[in-house]
């Protein structure tokens, strides 16, 4: 496709994802100040899971960031590509709750946060799995 092709069509800019990633980039950004800014005292008894956080804030935040750019360009794949982004970023997520969980509270819900997610991404990765049917008709 075109420079001239891609100006040619009408804005079919998926917002949903440009959002998504959008507030993603922002949440991220936002977790990473809150995590410096903790008290020295809490920073030190912590220290994995502060260091684990600043490291994987930025890795998502520039996977996200490309993403972002990708979906600006309207690059074939962007939307898929941020799709299964979406689904990986959630994964982590809920990943890493259950890897850092320490209230009991948390400990509790971690099954039904487990089923709920896995619920409510069963459809968008059943979609994803489907074949492409834009790369059939070029």
């Amino acid at each position: 496709m075109t420079e001239t092709d891609r100006q040619a069509q009408p804005s079919n800019r998926p917002k949903w994802h440009i959002t998504i990633a959008i507030m993603i980039v922002i949440f991220e950004v936002i977790s990473i100040v809150q995590t410096l800014q903790l008290p020295d005292s809490i920073r030190q008894q912590l220290t994995i899971i502060v260091n684990f956080q600043i490291v994987f804030g930025i890795i998502w935040s520039m996977v996200f960031l490309f993403a972002l750019y990708f979906l600006l360009q309207r690059h074939p794949k962007a939307q898929r590509l941020t799709s299964w982004l979406v689904i990986s970023f959630v994964g982590y997520r809920l990943l890493r709750l259950i890897v850092f969980v320490q209230a009991d509270y948390d400990r509790q819900r971690l099954l039904f946060l487990s089923l709920f997610i896995l619920l409510v991404c069963s459809v968008p990765i059943w979609k994803l799995l489907q074949p492409d049917r834009d790369s059939n008709h070029t």
